[in-house]
């Protein structure tokens, strides 16, 4: 089923509203507490130009990393990482490939997850595409997935991005027919069938990029149009979708920045949660040109309308605030990968809160190494508790092997109302890294006996001088060598732990 051009027409009267608040509403810019060591999820068989972090995708305690890169039967194949929470520590579950490797297929390029099934995106060398539906297991995913079946063109770029909600999958081909598409698919049973296919309206321009991003929340769908050229050259847009009689999508509203400009690329990155949408427009001129910034809408009786805008700290120039965007339920992450850090592209991801009346920071991470070109920020997910963003230029293992990082932000070891994590950003103790405070464990305790003694002393000069490779928790500061400076703070615990 395809939409009309009446169809397109309908959400007039909300453009309209969307538009005429947006001049009133207020701009963030802030100092945001930097949370430096997240937690790494790298892979153990990660080779060079593997771009792990690509993609990334968070659900419970499970977390999915895109390597398009790898060679996973063949060149540049790809594949997908599979991470699980263990207590406090991510453990490696094991890696996703194509039953049967293709090269250059970049397995992996997308990926989205809810509940019990992923989908995870493949390209063609021909430029079109393929999907797949990957069931969750206990351990992590199945290694076999269920194709959505339909008929691609070549270059017409299928798979480009993905989103699922309960039994609704949407994929995008942003270059077929010269201005995109949205393929729709619905879980019925054990199986996922096509049920519509979303086009632009008529005429539709050439180089929309219809579908360069998605995103699926209940019975919304989102839709990012970066090459709209309404207010300018690739200006862009985002398409609103709302399920009508539980079987077709049809357009709610058309959202566009009341500051739109030429090359904003507004809808490059999209998300969208219950009744908040977040839109990135990572070229759009802050204080500074192409710093990107990010927009949040609130509907409200059928209308969205605009709240807050949101820009990088310190306005970094060309730092692609708002290339990777998520929301769920109050939080929001934003992705800035190319934002210069110590004379590096080594990128940054935001944390925001929207208290319903004001979108505030929470804090920002570093990547996984915390140097070079990491270009950290690149993908990001976000969870009721978990951020996640993706590195993949990170040097991990080997150059460009890439990695993502993954913060609990949600979680408070003291019960003091302020997170571990923005504890350990405001400047608290985590001298092992395990983004928990020194102020809720007793580090100096190495053989677990709940005190710090003569045994523990025993242990920590047993690897004086050395790194610790065997049993790294004597290196209690993590800084690579066990020395007087451990010493220190072993002592500093001396006695019980209680």
């Amino acid at each position: 089923m395809q939409l009309t051009e009446q169809d397109h027409v309908r959400a007039s009267r909300t453009i309209l509203a969307v538009v005429s608040l947006a001049a009133t509403a207020r701009t963030v810019s802030a100092s945001v507490p930097l949370l430096a060591s997240p937690q790494r999820l790298s892979d153990a068989l990660g080779q060079a130009n593997d771009a792990a972090g690509y993609s990334v995708a968070a659900e419970g305690d499970l977390v999915i990393v895109g390597a398009r890169g790898a060679d996973a039967g063949a060149a540049n194949a790809g594949k997908v990482c599979v991470f699980r929470r263990t207590g406090s520590s991510w453990l490696q579950a094991g890696a996703v490939t194509e039953a049967f490797p293709t090269a250059q297929a970049q397995f992996g390029q997308t990926l989205a997850i809810d509940g019990s099934n992923a989908v995870i995106c493949a390209r063609d060398p021909d430029g079109s595409g393929r999907a797949w539906v990957h069931r969750r297991t206990a351990s992590g995913l199945d290694t076999i997935g269920l194709p959505l079946a339909l008929a691609t063109a070549p270059s017409d770029g299928f798979g480009a991005a993905t989103s699922i909600a309960g039994d609704w999958i949407a994929v995008s081909a942003p270059s077929r027919a010269g201005h995109g598409a949205v393929e729709i698919f619905r879980r019925t049973g054990s199986a996922w069938n096509h049920t519509q296919t979303i086009m632009p309206g008529t005429p539709a321009q050439s180089g929309l990029r219809f579908g360069a991003s998605l995103s699926l929340s209940g019975t919304t769908l989102a839709i990012g149009c970066p090459g709209d050229a309404s207010a300018g050259p690739e200006a862009g847009a985002v398409l609103v979708y709302r399920l009508g009689n539980g079987s077709t999508w049809e357009l709610e509203a058309t959202v566009r920045a009341a500051d739109s400009a030429a090359a904003d690329l507004f809808g490059a990155a999209v998300s969208t949660n219950g009744d908040r949408l977040v839109v990135g427009a990572y070229r759009a001129d802050g204080a500074v040109a192409d710093a990107g910034s990010v927009y949040v809408f609130r509907r409200s009786i059928g209308a969205w309308m605009f709240a807050q805008k949101l820009l990088p700290e310190n306005a970094l120039g060309q730092s692609d605030f708002g290339f990777a965007v998520a929301v769920s339920g109050d939080s929001i992450a934003i992705g800035a990968p190319a934002a210069v850090i110590n004379g590096n592209r080594r990128g940054t991801t935001y944390l925001y809160r929207d208290t319903g009346t004001q979108v505030v920071p929470l804090l920002r991470t570093n990547g996984p190494s915390g140097s070079g070109n990491e270009f950290a920020g690149t993908s990001v997910s976000v969870t009721p508790n978990l951020l996640v963003a993706g590195a993949p230029l990170a040097t991990i293992n080997a150059s460009y092997a890439g990695a993502a990082t993954v913060v609990d932000y949600a979680a408070d070891c003291d019960a003091n109302g302020t997170p571990d994590a923005l504890a350990i950003a405001s400047g608290g103790a985590d001298l092992n890294g395990d983004s928990i405070p020194d102020s809720c464990q007793c580090t100096g305790d190495l053989n677990g006996d709940g005190s710090v003694g003569g045994q523990d002393l025993g242990v920590l000069l047993g690897f004086w001088g050395t790194t610790a490779s065997t049993f790294p928790r004597a290196d209690i500061n993590r800084d690579g060598l066990v020395t007087g400076a451990d010493l220190g703070v072993l002592l500093s615990q001396w006695g019980s732990c209680g």
